[in-house]
């Protein structure tokens, strides 16, 4: 029986089973360009779940706000859910020790409107490169650290419901 075939698939995960769950995946093949670039080849999705509300600002006005309140993360039936950026950032970065990512190294992360996604987290990356369309609609990004966001709306041209 093969490693992956142990751990519970459907089950929902915290950010800190990370490490547990990428150990399964050791030592399966990457896919490697002509580049001699290495991507993980294991797919994996991200989301965020978002609200908005109305805040007294200079007594009369209001100011809209938005924030997260859930995100998840899934690969290979595997879905992990969390509540703050400080996780997600956390669990990103025990990824990146585990898989050894580097610019070199990469794994592909499908973000359903990357452009909407990535202006609640922009700001918690060192970005290397960005391809966008125009500003604020990337097709796909990639942190100094290996992490390469892609926009599966824009690739597919399907909505989520159609796509799924």
């Amino acid at each position: 029986m093969h490693a992956i075939e142990t751990a519970i698939q459907g089950k929902t995960y915290k950010p800190t089973d990370i490490k547990e769950l990428l150990n399964q995946f050791y030592g399966l093949p990457f896919a490697k360009t002509q580049k001699k670039i290495e991507y993980y080849d294991i797919p994996f999705s991200f989301d965020i779940e978002t609200s908005s509300t109305k805040i007294p600002y200079m007594e009369k006005e209001q100011e809209k706000v938005a924030f997260l309140y859930e995100w998840s993360f899934c690969f290979y039936g595997f879905t992990i859910v969390g509540r703050t950026w400080k996780e997600f950032e956390d669990m990103l970065n025990e990824i990146i020790e585990v898989l050894d990512l580097n610019l070199n190294r990469r794994m592909i992360i499908y973000v359903h409107n990357l452009s909407y996604e990535m202006q609640f987290f922009r700001r918690y990356f060192n970005w290397y490169k960005v391809f966008a369309l125009e500003e604020r609609r990337p097709i796909y990004c990639l942190t100094e650290e290996g992490l390469e966001f892609r926009c599966s709306y824009l690739l597919s041209g399907f909505s989520l419901a159609k796509l799924g």
